[in-house]
Order: C-alpha cells, then sequence, then structure tokens
C-alpha cells in the first residue's frame, strides 16, 4: 500500500496562542494542505486556553485568600501574646518592687500602649475583612458561584471579622481604665497600697 498517496503532504506549524501562556507550553496548531491553509481545532485550543486561564486566575485568588486568613490568624495569636506579656510584666514587676505611685505610673504608660495595639488591632481586622470579601467576589465571579445567604439577616456584628474587632475594641476600653486609674493612683489620687509580703517559714 502506497502511504504518499493515502497521507496527504500536511506539515504541522506551532504559533503561540497567547504571549502570556507561552511559557506554559500552549500553542495553536494549524495545518496546511493543498486545499490551502485552515485552522484545525481552534475551538478546542481556545477553549483549552480559557480553561488554563480560569486556573490560573483561580489558583492566583486561592492563594490571596490563602495569605489573608494566614495574617489574620497570625496577627491574632500575637496580640494575645502581646497582651499576656504585658500583664505579666506589671505583675512581676509589682511582686518585685511593690505598688509605689512612681512605680504605677510607668506601668500606666505600657498599659495605653497596650491599648493602643489592641485598636490597632481591631482595624486591621476590619481591613482583612474587607479584603476577604473582595477575594471572596473574584472567585465566586471566576466559579459562577451565588452569594452564600444567611436565614437570618443580621445587621450588627454580622461576620466572624466584626465580632475580633468588637472583641478587641471592648478589651482596648478596660484597659484604658486600668490605666487612666493607674495614672491617678501614680499621682497621688488615691490611698497608696502596700502589698503584704509573705512570711517567710
Amino acid at each position: 500500500m502506497n502511504l504518499r498517496r493515502q497521507m496527504p503532504n500536511i506539515r504541522l506549524q506551532v504559533d503561540a496562542a497567547d504571549a502570556s501562556l507561552m511559557s506554559r507550553g500552549v500553542s495553536r496548531m494549524r495545518w496546511y494542505g493543498k486545499g490551502g491553509s485552515r485552522t484545525m481545532n481552534d475551538a478546542n485550543l481556545r477553549s483549552d486556553i480559557d480553561d488554563k486561564r480560569l486556573e490560573l486566575s483561580t489558583n492566583y485568588w486561592l492563594q490571596r485568600l490563602d495569605h489573608t486568613l494566614t495574617h489574620t490568624q497570625t496577627s491574632s495569636r500575637l496580640i494575645y501574646i502581646v497582651d499576656g506579656a504585658v500583664l505579666a510584666l506589671i505583675y512581676f514587676v509589682v511582686q518585685a518592687f511593690g505598688a509605689p505611685r512612681q512605680i504605677i505610673f510607668v506601668m500606666s504608660i505600657i498599659m495605653f500602649l497596650l491599648m493602643f495595639l489592641n485598636l490597632l488591632h481591631a482595624r486591621f481586622v476590619i481591613i482583612q475583612r474587607e479584603h476577604y470579601r473582595a477575594i471572596d467576589d473574584q472567585l465566586r465571579r471566576l466559579l459562577n458561584q451565588p452569594k452564600v445567604q444567611f436565614q437570618t439577616v443580621r445587621k450588627r456584628l454580622a461576620s466572624t471579622h466584626g465580632i475580633y474587632c468588637f472583641i478587641h475594641v471592648v478589651i482596648a476600653v478596660f484597659i484604658a481604665l486600668a490605666a487612666i486609674a493607674m495614672i491617678l493612683y501614680g499621682v497621688g489620687y488615691f490611698q497608696e497600697i502596700k502589698l503584704l509580703k509573705a512570711a517567710n517559714p
């Protein structure tokens, strides 16, 4: 059997389908024969390119979402560690030096700094919430998914980020009240506290 008669003189030419996808090996194949040039499987190749773009876009936004959640969780753990460390520092200072007015006044400055950090973290949580919502909208648009609807519509504290923000605002308020009381004590508004030390056996 003569293979030259059964198979026309066809040559394959590979062109770049998209400059952004060239490095990923996506290409368009054009076939040329006796009947002239024609594009083969153009629709399939276009569909493959669209699928590749969808995959790359989805992976990008999923990575952004993972970074957003990781930053929120890491900052939350960090602020709790800082809160505990500052309170432990004040406790050990008072245990070591007692409660003279000068010491308490200096500790009140640290308490105000702690209040500021908690307020800053509350603001950070709200910023991360906006990032999360924007990324969620992008993913739903790419995947053609509807927005999650809750049975009960909540107007206040309607998200976990909002609740976290409220918690840290409350913490900051209590820290501020404690710091104000410490300042007033430091400048002489209250009777000086005398700590009783346990007697050595």
